[in-house]
């Protein structure tokens, strides 16, 4: 079977990761082919269709393709793409949405009768002068696939409004990131009146162009209007990226310095104990952001979650009660919840709740629900093509 998909890692990213911990439970059980960019490659320039498996001998084999750049997004040559699906004579296709690389895939499959199946994301960035026609396109073309994953029923809902069939779709959360060894036991709320800055509000991302949808600018400026109204608001920026001197600037402007830290890229374990000593995480994305894996690493810290009702997830987490949905949409409306979580009180309750929810997320939950529909789809096609060849 194949995996077509222009992020994987070593590249970072909450599609990474999906893609990552698929392919590799699908290599258990099953030769598995990873078709992916050449921008994900190691070092500098393209890697060559040869490069040998990223864990030889203990997961896929995951083939760099050359790649152009298109609308934000590196998508595998065509000719590159069909000619590495042909040598693959894969029993079955998994591919992302949306994307041109995995469209480019499916198309494939279709014409092989290859079965295939996608992930979908979450819907384009609205700002994006082709998203509407583009999305409109990639849900049409999604009738099609023999089965769609999504991580939230939000999304789910969406689909089957836009005509996709409820029986084709899979409600499947993700798994968090950081490696579970490196992850702190969750800890007992503490006993703090308030956020500190051993304790602070903490925003986790990337700090680049193509993720400027997680609006890091609104929660600096919400962090502004707490200031100027006399509630201690310090906080912690994790991430990296082409628009962080920019943030910086932002902040120094809105008097934020020093309460607020800028303090780039984190290792897994430095992550993990931002998110035990952290007051709370503060996400407030577009609708953009498929499902903020981010909040399920805060959870399984004991970290409670402060998220935008725009994000698809939202509606889950703030009924398990671990998370504060901020409304209205708005610097003031962030603001205001970021207040009320100032208290101690409101904290120990979100974060009890916190510590509950996430035994109900991680990649032992998810995996085999992911991994089921895969197999039994590539079953039914070897079974058929048996079939096929004994009538010839």
């Amino acid at each position: 079977m194949t995996v077509v998909t222009p992020v994987y890692p070593p590249s970072v990213g909450g599609a990474e990761a999906v893609h990552f911990q698929v392919a590799q439970a699908l290599s258990q059980v099953a030769d598995v082919t990873v078709l992916t960019a050449d921008l994900n490659a190691r070092g500098s320039g393209p890697a060559p269709p040869s490069d040998p498996p990223l864990a030889a001998g203990t997961g896929p084999n995951v083939r760099y393709l050359p790649s152009y750049r298109i609308f934000g997004e590196r998508c595998i040559r065509p000719r590159w793409l069909w000619r590495a699906l042909r040598e693959a004579r894969p029993d079955v296709l998994w591919t992302n949405a949306p994307s041109l690389t995995g469209d480019l895939g499916s198309v494939f499959g279709r014409l092989h009768g290859v079965p295939w199946l996608a992930v979908y994301h979450g819907d384009l960035r609205a700002d994006r002068p082709y998203a509407r026609p583009y999305g409109r396109f990639e849900t049409r073309w999604l009738r099609a696939a023999d089965g769609v994953f999504v991580y939230t029923d939000t999304y789910a809902r969406r689909l089957v409004s836009r005509g996709l069939r409820s029986e084709r779709l899979h409600v499947v959360p993700p798994g968090p990131m950081v490696e579970p060894a490196l992850e702190p036991v969750s800890r007992a709320p503490r006993e703090s009146s308030g956020p500190d800055p051993d304790h602070p509000f903490l925003f986790v991302g990337g700090l680049d162009s193509p993720r400027s949808y997680k609006r890091p600018e609104l929660f600096l400026r919400a962090l502004a209007l707490l200031l100027a109204r006399g509630v201690a608001a310090p906080a912690w920026i994790v991430g990296e990226g082409d628009r962080r001197p920019a943030l910086e600037e932002e902040a120094t402007r809105l008097g934020l310095n020093p309460s607020v830290r800028f303090r780039g890229r984190l290792s897994d374990l430095e992550l993990a104990e931002c998110y035990a000593s952290a007051w709370a995480l503060v996400l407030p994305s577009t609708s953009t952001e498929g499902f903020g894996i981010v909040i399920l690493e805060a959870l399984r810290a004991g970290c409670p979650a402060v998220v935008s009702p725009a994000m698809p997830s939202a509606e889950l987490f703030e009924s398990m009660g671990c998370a504060r949905v901020f409304r209205p949409e708005s610097v003031e409306g962030l603001a205001a919840a970021l207040t009320v979580l100032a208290s101690g009180s409101e904290r120990t309750r979100l974060a009890r709740a916190a510590a509950e929810a996430s035994s109900r997320f991680g990649w032992s939950v998810s995996l085999p629900r992911f991994v089921g529909p895969i197999l039994a789809a590539a079953h039914r096609h070897r079974g058929a093509r048996r079939s096929g060849g004994a009538e010839g």
